[in-house]
């Protein structure tokens, strides 16, 4: 949360610094993701293919530039450097304080960190140059802060809106961990419904991993290193398997752009395997140098694909998707608004995919702190996740026909927060927009809202 007051005291809303900061910060990843590759292999070419690799992924970029998922490159940064830290030789305490410091950071960034869990204290019990009660004792220092950001998350999600299936959580979790495995081959190759190709890529993925502990097995890869790269990349599908769930509801569930953030820190894992089994492997010079021009045409292709990616980021969110919002915030300036007031933005065109979700948050953005407008709600055919009001009551009863999202079984009641109140909506069905609070009514016509006639003069 620092990060962000941060960048939005120093730019606003001014999308383009925040996407160059958000580029900055995942380049910054690969940058210490490369480091972290040398201190394992010793080898520059091979550091410095897995950091431009991970840099120009389309799948790892757009979740880099996407910044509501800054928490995710935030907490993978960390976590980077805490293995670099734990890759540091000698193995003295000044390094595991490192460790310790930037785990706690990753930790207290976002819960997808907590996978460092597992994968340090693998690589701990490993460490046969450690005495028993030397492992233990670093892992306690470990768990001390971990158990603090796990609690700390608990009491986050018992206070929002999550629509987890609480009901039977373990289903949940396995169709979650079946989705996320089942997507993985288009996660690999950065686009969704890439059929035999990305096919053909999980095959390779598998056969790495079949090789990495072939070699691990006889002291040719480090072992710790094989178990702490193998946990770092399968523990974010068990983690986030509860969340991935509510995606499965699309069919293609990486045609959303944000979804590749299910990857990002597996990302790391599947770079660090590679990285182990690529510098175990003694090659002739005739192999070298086909294995190099291999590596710059992978380069090339991630390159193209990487620049079609952002060219697709841009025009949705600096092109289409801007002006929508732009519309949308100037019909709340212009139009006389009378709070409570309900105000319907519909017809927006499908490629303007988050639109539905974040409606309110990014017509308000643009408003004045005292606006009128902010007593109103902004829907379109889909309620947004949060409805954000000011100055307006805080009882969601007072919003009828609109319902109130449940959690589980038990419903989500709005809460203030000093002026603010954060309200979680069901979507309405359409024939019921009439009934609510002082309806207002747009549709999206030759790339503007016009007011319907039935609207409230």
């Amino acid at each position: 949360m620092v990060y962000w007051w941060f960048s939005v005291a120093a730019f606003d809303t001014h999308a383009e610094w925040h996407f160059a900061l958000n580029a900055a910060l995942h380049l910054l990843v690969a940058a210490c993701l490369g480091r972290l590759v040398f201190k394992l292999s010793g080898n520059v070419l091979i550091s410095g293919f897995a950091a431009t690799a991970f840099a120009l992924h389309p799948g790892m970029l757009i979740v880099g530039l996407w910044s509501s998922m800054r928490f995710d490159v935030l907490a993978t940064l960390f976590s980077v450097l805490a293995l670099g830290s734990l890759a540091q030789q000698p193995e003295t305490r000044s390094n595991w304080l490192g460790v310790v410091v930037f785990a706690s950071l990753a930790a207290f960034s976002k819960e997808i960190s907590f996978v460092l869990l597992p994968a340090i204290a693998a690589h701990v019990l490993l460490t046969d140059s450690l005495t028993w009660k030397a492992r233990i004792g670093r892992l306690a220092t470990l768990a001390l802060p971990f158990g603090m950001a796990v609690a700390a998350r608990i009491w986050f999600l018992s206070s929002v809106d999550t629509q987890l299936n609480l009901a039977n959580p373990f289903s949940g979790i396995l169709r979650g961990a079946l989705g996320w495995l089942e997507n993985l081959p288009d996660a690999l190759l950065g686009q969704p419904s890439t059929g035999w190709i990305s096919s053909l890529a999980a095959a390779v993925l598998l056969g790495a991993l079949v090789a990495l502990f072939a070699f691990a097995r006889i002291r040719i890869v480090d072992r710790r290193w094989a178990v702490t790269a193998l946990l770092v990349f399968v523990s974010p599908m068990v983690l986030q398997a509860p969340v991935f769930q509510l995606v499965l509801v699309l069919d293609e569930p990486l045609s959303t752009p944000s979804n590749f953030r299910f990857y990002y820190l597996a990302g790391i894992g599947v770079v660090l395997i590679l990285s182990l089994l690529f510098s175990a492997i003694n090659l002739s010079t005739a192999l070298r140098r086909a294995a190099k021009a291999a590596t710059l045409v992978v380069l090339g292709l991630l390159t193209v694909r990487a620049h079609s990616a952002t060219n697709a980021w841009t025009t949705g969110t600096l092109g289409e998707a801007q002006r929508v919002v732009e519309a949308a915030s100037s019909i709340a300036l212009t139009t006389k608004l009378e709070a409570p007031c309900t105000v319907f933005m519909l017809d927006v065109p499908e490629y303007v995919l988050e639109f539905p979700h974040y409606s309110d948050a990014a017509i308000k953005s643009q408003l004045p702190t005292t606006h009128p407008a902010l007593g109103c709600i902004f829907v379109s055919e889909r309620s947004p996740s949060r409805n954000f009001t000011m100055g307006a009551t805080c009882d969601d009863s007072a919003w009828k026909p609109f319902a109130t999202r449940t959690k589980g079984l038990s419903p989500v009641p709005a809460k203030r927060f000093g002026k603010l109140c954060i309200h979680h909506f069901a979507d309405l069905p359409a024939e019921k927009q009439i009934e609510t609070p002082r309806p207002y009514v747009f549709h999206w016509q030759q790339g503007k809202f016009i007011r319907t006639a039935n609207a409230p003069e």
